[in-house]
């Protein structure tokens, strides 16, 4: 079962969130802040990371470009009210590999985390 951690700091987004991939059977955590994120990347294996951009410490483009360059082997979604093209293009050259606006649909948020970990699924070794 793949491992999620949603990174948002308003607590409304990641119970909802929450609710959506623990209804398609994913592990789920939670992360308030950038900070909170990057600790819990650095002690656990995660195999998405789901990543707000405005937040009050670390931003979630400080977060994908902290996974990147730390050579993690995690997927990373942007969620996040930044629509803007600029946004978006800097967000995946920093090592985002989805972007997706909010206000979202829920089928589609879930059928993007779906493509995501279908990819990882097919890569992990049968033990686990």
């Amino acid at each position: 079962m793949p491992r999620i951690l949603i990174v948002d700091d308003e607590q409304q987004m990641r119970d909802l969130i929450s609710l959506y991939l623990k209804h398609g059977n994913y592990d789920v955590d939670q992360a308030s802040s950038g900070l909170e994120a990057i600790d819990k990347v650095q002690m656990n294996d995660f195999d998405l990371l789901i990543v707000d951009v405005m937040m009050p410490d670390l931003d979630g483009f400080d977060v994908c470009a902290f996974v990147a360059e730390a050579g993690y082997n995690t997927k990373i979604m942007m969620l996040t009210a930044r629509a803007e093209i600029e946004d978006r293009v800097k967000g995946l050259n920093l090592g985002a590999d989805d972007y997706l606006t909010k206000p979202f649909a829920p089928e589609e948020f879930i059928a993007r985390v779906n493509a995501l970990t279908r990819r990882i699924v097919m890569l992990l070794p049968h033990t686990r």
